[in-house]
């Protein structure tokens, strides 16, 4: 089998036009004027001004430099440049979105500490490992009590393990009574709350009893699980609040 001869490169289309119109219209290095386009489909005429027709290979490689690689790489230079500056931009949004992720991390550890996927969090705590708690909190007294409230969870999930409850047992009926009751109790204690006192109690003042009682039985009374989770977060944050005002009063003695 005879091996074929290989066929020449052939430069790009949109680069084969420039290349020969350097070629074709690149004066001899002494002469002051450039010469015309010449030339045509049966060759071109000798011409003395002309470095194609005089071969001059230094003359025909710079006209080819100038003219056709330089603007191309010029291009590419522009092109890296404007890369380079999108580059570091992105480069700032990243920095900026990993310490914004890498505070949540830190955060969301001991958010999660008391749920299934913070067991590392508990048994660190339980051998007796100093954790630290982020600074997020601006309403005064409710970092010590999440502090507070997450040591309690540890203890009650070292004790009872993961617990899931119905969010009340019985059936349909026994349900909707005893939601029924609820209600008239929030309603009770609303109206208390709103300053519809006893006339008969001289001394009846509007206490945490009864606006956490409220919220309770406003929980109680709920069966969406959305508007129950709602309910719930009112106690906590009613129950904060209660704890907040026990701390700074002043120290009693027995």
């Amino acid at each position: 089998m005879t091996e074929q001869p290989a066929a020449p490169v052939q430069p790009p289309a949109d680069l084969r036009q420039p290349i020969e119109a350097a070629l074709r219209t690149t004066p001899m290095p002494w002469r002051g004027a450039r010469p015309s386009r010449h030339g045509g489909p049966n060759g071109h005429r000798y011409d003395s001004d002309c470095a194609l027709c005089q071969a001059d290979a230094p003359a025909l490689a710079d006209a080819v430099l100038d003219g056709v690689v330089e603007p191309e790489l010029a291009a590419l230079r522009r092109q890296l440049a404007d890369r380079d500056a999108e580059n570091a931009q992105l480069r700032a949004e990243l920095g900026g979105a990993r310490a914004t992720i890498d505070h949540m991390s830190i955060a969301m550890s001991w958010i999660s500490g008391h749920d299934r996927q913070g067991l590392d969090h508990l048994t660190t705590r339980h051998q007796g490992a100093t954790v630290s708690y982020p600074a997020l909190f601006t309403t005064p007294g409710v970092r010590k009590f999440a502090e507070e409230i997450d040591a309690e969870r540890s203890r009650q999930y070292a004790k009872f393990g993961d617990q899931r409850h119905p969010d009340l047992a019985g059936d349909a009926t026994v349900q909707r009574e005893a939601r029924e009751m609820f209600t008239e109790f929030a309603d009770k204690y609303r109206d208390i709350n709103n300053g519809h006192l006893d006339a008969r109690d001289p001394d009846r003042r509007l206490d945490w009893t009864g606006i956490l009682l409220e919220e309770v039985y406003e929980a109680l009374a709920e069966a969406d699980p959305a508007r129950l989770r709602a309910e719930l977060l009112q106690v906590a944050a009613v129950c904060q609040a209660w704890v907040y005002d026990l701390d700074r009063r002043p120290a009693t003695t027995i």
